[in-house]
């Protein structure tokens, strides 16, 4: 009995030490990290009434058409997978993708050491018209004005830690870099259009955290409990 108690309790303390662990995190309050690289027409800017929307004060805006943000981590515990979590807003005139082009396709990107994870197009005045459809919790404003549009563009914003396309994606190296980028016709030909991060944080699974993270204590009541019936089992025994 005393054996199959350890056992249960060795499992539980290793089972503690392999769940998710945070290896970056960024709101853009103070300043632009040194991790995070971006091109010219980018920056920190006040997030206006994204506030509203799960934003902070302060968020990174990139201009179009060849703006891109990078993420560059070096330094990662093992691992077999990675979650991405960030605040998205999509700004000013975007049109989708069944238009004639060059109006569009206006299509945002994210890619993961070179291979893009997600690739679909947004539109701010017809949903019909973007091919990117978020699932429960993820839209947080839909084509309204939050503070860039003017008076003729508007606004949308996005939770995309909610969506599972940026949940779980094989990932084993040490090194990471993620990138935020847009593309298409529309994009290249206007660049009427612009977009904005916020709230990144980036997670490594089924390893113990390492470089830019911290590793779990197993300090819950469940283990310390198991520890005490353990110490007094021995006791009687001896006794």
């Amino acid at each position: 009995m005393r054996v199959a108690f350890l056992s249960m309790l060795l499992s539980y303390f290793v089972v503690s030490h392999v769940h998710a662990g945070v290896i970056f995190q960024e709101d853009f309050e103070s300043s632009v990290p040194t991790e995070i690289t971006v091109t010219a027409g980018a920056g920190r800017v006040g997030t206006q009434t994204y506030s509203n929307h799960g934003f902070g004060s302060w968020m990174l805006e990139n201009g179009t058409p060849n703006a891109v943000t990078t993420l560059t981590l070096s330094g990662l515990a093992p691992h077999t997978s990675i979650d991405i979590g960030f605040s998205l807003g999509i700004i000013d005139s975007w049109d989708g993708s069944p238009d004639t082009p060059p109006v569009s396709p206006d299509i945002f990107n994210v890619s993961v050491d070179g291979s893009v994870v997600f690739s679909e197009t947004f539109d701010n005045f017809d949903a019909a018209e973007q091919s990117y459809v978020p699932p429960a919790g993820v839209e947080l404003a839909s084509r309204v004005q939050l503070g860039f549009g003017g008076s003729f563009f508007v606004d949308s914003a996005y939770d995309m830690s909610k969506d599972p396309t940026f949940t779980n994606i094989a990932h084993t190296s040490n090194t990471l870099t993620i990138r935020w980028f847009t593309s298409g016709a529309g994009i290249q030909q206007f660049g009427d259009e612009s977009w904005s991060i916020d709230n990144i944080i980036i997670s490594i699974n089924n390893g113990s955290t390492g470089g830019s993270g911290t590793v779990p204590e197993p300090t819950s009541a469940m283990f310390w409990l198991g520890l005490g019936a353990i110490v007094s089992v021995r006791k009687r025994r001896r006794a």
